[in-house]
């Protein structure tokens, strides 16, 4: 990924002591909103910023006391919906489909959470892409995101923005009948907390696939969750499936190597993910996760992983974990 953006210019003007407007980020609690104000510095620019709590229901420090990747994920999302309503002119009400989305990592000492929440500043860019309609707008959103003063990742999406009326046309095309004896998500057991980096167990996404030979999950999803069900949907929530990859990437990094009693696999820590979405995960239907084994790149430890549903794959993702020693608090 390629995030060509200006020169930041400093803007001290950016607040952190409220919430922007939940309605703006599709939120439906005040608590979930993460992003506090924001300021238009350039055609298709604008600077976003954000305030990350200490420690949170379904984002927590991973083991080095680092801020939870997923977090910044969640915010560069909000960032996208929040700067397609406040300066792109989307109506409200207008549905939002992430059609790919991909973050890394480039320092990690930024994100160490200490005694306050950490302020966060996405210097971000909207491009208009393909042709666009009343009904119908593609866009690019991408962003450098700074902590505390410091520039440490980048992220980038693919946003297809459209009217109500047209994304309940999408979804009645895409949608697979199912038969009334299938078994509902819930009904899976979790893997342990620990075995897929979660601390508590009601966060957990995976349970295992009997069927496959270890590299395959089924996605355990409870409908009553207060964050990936934070308000009403027709479909898995995006957040749910990065999650449940996270998950998947987590456990096929650190699980016990066949045949070796020696100590376990050095802790490795979520760097970095592409993730394509295909098609949109039904809640009524199970949904199975395969991983590759992991493969060393240059940048850490690589898996690729893919979710299906009605033998048809719903998405992909690359994720990249990296040993703790290599990022440590410099």
């Amino acid at each position: 990924m390629r995030v060509t953006l200006p020169t930041q210019r400093r803007v001290t003007s950016l607040t952190f002591d409220r919430t922007v407007p939940r309605n703006l980020v599709h939120r439906a609690s005040v608590a979930e909103v993460f992003l506090t104000d924001s300021c238009r510095v350039g055609p298709g620019r604008s600077m976003i910023a954000a305030q990350w709590p200490r420690n949170h229901a379904l984002h927590h420090p991973d083991v080095l006391g680092h801020s939870d990747p997923l977090l910044l994920v969640e915010t560069f999302r909000q960032a996208g919906i929040y700067a397609s309503h406040r300066y792109h002119e989307v109506p409200l009400g207008h549905r939002f489909i992430f059609c790919d989305l991909e973050f890394h990592i480039d320092d990690h000492s930024p994100l160490r959470v200490g005694t306050a929440p950490l302020n966060v500043v996405l210097d971000s860019k909207f491009t208009l892409e393909g042709p666009t309609a009343k009904h119908r707008i593609g866009a690019r959103f991408e962003a450098e995101i700074e902590v505390g003063g410091r520039r440490c990742a980048r992220a980038s999406a693919r946003m297809l923005v459209v009217t109500p009326r047209l994304y309940a046309a999408l979804r009645s095309r895409g949608q697979v009948p199912s038969g009334p004896d299938v078994p509902p998500q819930t009904r899976s057991v979790p893997l342990p907390a620990d075995q897929v980096g979660r601390r508590r167990p009601e966060n957990v996404l995976l349970s295992a696939d009997p069927t496959t030979d270890g590299t395959g999950f089924r996605l355990h999803l409870d409908r009553d969750h207060a964050a990936y069900f934070e308000h009403a949907g027709d479909h898995v929530p995006g957040i749910a499936l990065i999650e449940a990859f996270r998950q998947a990437g987590h456990q096929m990094v650190h699980r016990p190597v066949a045949g070796r009693t020696a100590a376990p696999r050095t802790p490795h820590v979520l760097v970095s993910s592409s993730l394509v979405f295909d098609r949109f995960a039904e809640l009524d239907a199970p949904v199975s996760i395969t991983a590759e084994h992991p493969v060393d790149s240059p940048h850490g430890r690589l898996v690729r992983i893919a979710a299906a549903q009605h033998g048809q794959v719903l998405a992909r993702a690359t994720t990249v974990h990296r040993p703790v020693s290599a990022c440590a608090v410099r």
